[in-house]
């Protein structure tokens, strides 16, 4: 089920800006604005994800030829950092509004939709399917084991599920997220997200006869780095 919650939090985000129907220099700024790549327990500084972004864009081979498609795409940063470093785009996001900052960010993508990560379809299917910093947002294990298996569904080679909060570090991160509210006044109440140890993926993966890594997240930049962790499947 889908965190209502989460979803009006990312959706009045989205409606708070026009998009920008002429994409220029800032466009990437303005789609990680978007996305929380600035909140307080973010790293914030552009060149700290676009490191995050290569190792995206490395883990999982994706090449000139490749088309890549992302469950929670948002208003579609990474997929603009990608979109001339590959062959296709697409995603989907479950806040509308953000999905209209993707469409005019990315023009050229005839396959960003409006839906619920559970709601993706099989076809049309992409070389890589992945999700980043989203599976955070749901609602229960159940709810990401499925999603996780319309990803494997969809990829004809690899899945990429980036920014998973650590099950083993579940204490430790409400700590610091609780310390950086307090510091800047913030209120975060009903917005729980979700943390799930490692083997959940790997148990996976295993059941589908796919190869799996797991590796702690590069953006040493960020203090939510430290909790999370990226998983790569291929074929």
């Amino acid at each position: 089920m889908v965190n209502v919650r989460w979803q009006q939090v990312w959706s009045a985000k989205g409606a708070a800006v026009q998009p920008q129907r002429a994409p220029d220099a800032s466009t990437l700024g303005v789609l990680m604005e978007l996305g929380g790549y600035t909140s307080p327990t973010a790293a914030g500084a552009l060149s700290a994800y676009e490191r995050h972004f290569r190792y995206v864009r490395d883990s999982l081979s994706i090449g000139a030829d490749d088309s890549v498609y992302e469950v929670g795409c948002g208003g579609g940063a990474l997929l603009y950092w990608l979109h001339d470093q590959c062959a296709r785009v697409g995603g989907a996001d479950f806040a509308a509004p953000l999905v209209e900052h993707a469409r005019a960010a990315l023009p050229s993508s005839g396959d960003l939709v409006h839906a619920d990560a559970a709601g993706i379809e099989a076809e049309p299917r992409y070389d890589v399917v992945l999700s980043n910093g989203v599976f955070l947002y749901f609602e229960s294990a159940e709810y990401a084991r499925t999603v996780t298996e319309l990803m494997i569904a969809k990829a004809t080679r690899s899945i990429g599920i980036f920014d998973v909060n650590d099950l083993a570090r579940r204490e430790e991160a409400l700590a610091m997220r609780q310390a950086a509210q307090r510091e800047r006044g913030l209120d975060y109440s009903g917005l729980d997200q979700l943390f799930l140890p490692r083997e959940f993926f790997t148990a996976i993966a295993s059941e589908h006869g796919l190869t799996c890594r797991i590796d702690d997240t590069a953006t040493t930049d960020s203090a939510n780095a430290a909790y999370r962790y990226q998983v790569t499947m291929h074929r």
